[in-house]
């Protein structure tokens, strides 16, 4: 019985998840996944790697790996207005038919500067993807016999092709600030940055199936935004965000926040000094998980660790266990980038 309620809860958990993209809980540290327009937005250059495990305990795992690389196209330390440009690839395997999407994709944004400490970028993403499925260890209801399943009975389903390319066009608007440098030195700084913004995904609604039933690719709608806002002269910041999408049927709503603490601030003045920080929180996905997050900062490096404790109706298959995701960034700060750009 314990078996037939799991089967019955994870079938229609997959028909609520059918057709959307994939995603983080650290929707921070997959910029090009949330928006295109942040390429080079809050960052001189940034190279990001993610990964992502869910749903151990219920089957197959799902997994999901990914690549990013994003940095603004400019010369001059005080340039006011810029480009930004970014690479991001995905690689997502999904339940027992070996599901397998992979994706690659090219960013291009303009940066405007609105004021002292303010800009408006603009970013269209063009990128190509594939999808392939396995068929061999599905088993269907004509395949079961008086004895059990008997794989050498034919299943009788058309399949269609394993597998299939397509073209992807997206696009997004983000606003960010900042009245300091790149770099997190939060200590006696009073220090500020963020970035709020939307985005619109596949809107070319390319060829999505199989079988050619001319199943779209639907848009995803987009909306984000992130803070950083030290408390006075302590070594405390708080970074609260929050991330919503819309995809056809399914939505997504993620909002929460990071207490910072600085260990050891870099020095607004030299390079002898460099971030040494830690921070930890949690986010709340609507109607689904609670998401204990972590992220260490050592000088250009970070290192982010987050688990997903399922709330949904799913938790009764899963025993409350969700998804474990791990990132690995390396951010070249402005200090760091100014002595670069010179040597130019």
């Amino acid at each position: 019985m314990k078996r037939i309620i799991t089967l019955l809860i994870w079938m229609i958990c997959a028909r609520i998840l059918v057709a959307q993209d994939v995603h983080f809980s650290q929707f921070n540290a997959s910029a090009l996944i949330q928006n295109p327009a942040l390429a080079g937005a809050s960052t001189p250059l940034e190279a990001t790697i993610n990964y992502r495990s869910q749903w151990k305990s219920i089957t197959i795992p799902y997994k999901t790996s990914a690549a990013s690389f994003h940095m603004r196209l400019i010369k001059k330390k005080n340039q006011k207005n810029y480009f930004g440009m970014g690479l991001n690839f995905f690689n997502d395997h999904s339940g027992d038919g070996q599901l397998v999407t992979n994706m690659v994709n090219y960013s291009l944004a303009f940066h405007v500067q609105l004021h002292k400490f303010h800009h408006l970028g603009l970013g269209l993403q063009a990128g190509y993807g594939q999808r392939r499925i396995d068929t061999q260890d599905f088993q269907w209801g004509s395949q079961y016999e008086s004895t059990g399943f008997n794989p050498g009975i034919s299943s009788g389903e058309n399949y269609g092709s394993p597998a299939f390319g397509y073209l992807d066009i997206s696009g997004g608007l983000v606003w960010t600030f900042e009245n300091k440098s790149i770099r997190m030195k939060v200590r006696g700084n009073s220090y500020s940055k963020g970035n709020a913004g939307i985005s619109l995904y596949h809107f070319n609604r390319p060829n999505y199936s199989f079988n050619g039933t001319g199943e779209k690719l639907m848009m995803k709608y987009v909306v984000h935004g992130n803070f950083l806002q030290s408390l006075g002269s302590s070594s405390v910041a708080l970074n609260p965000g929050f991330m919503a999408y819309k995809q056809g049927p399914n939505t997504e709503f993620l909002i929460g926040s990071l207490i910072r603490y600085d260990f050891l601030s870099g020095s607004k003045y030299s390079n002898n000094l460099e971030n040494l920080g830690a921070s930890i929180g949690a986010y709340w996905r609507m109607g689904d998980a609670l998401v204990v997050s972590s992220l260490f900062e050592f000088g250009v490096w970070n290192f982010g660790i987050s688990y997903d404790a399922n709330m949904s109706n799913l938790r009764q298959a899963s025993s409350g266990r969700g998804g474990f995701e791990i990132s690995i960034g390396y951010n070249l700060g402005l200090t760091h980038y100014s002595r670069s750009v010179r040597m130019i």
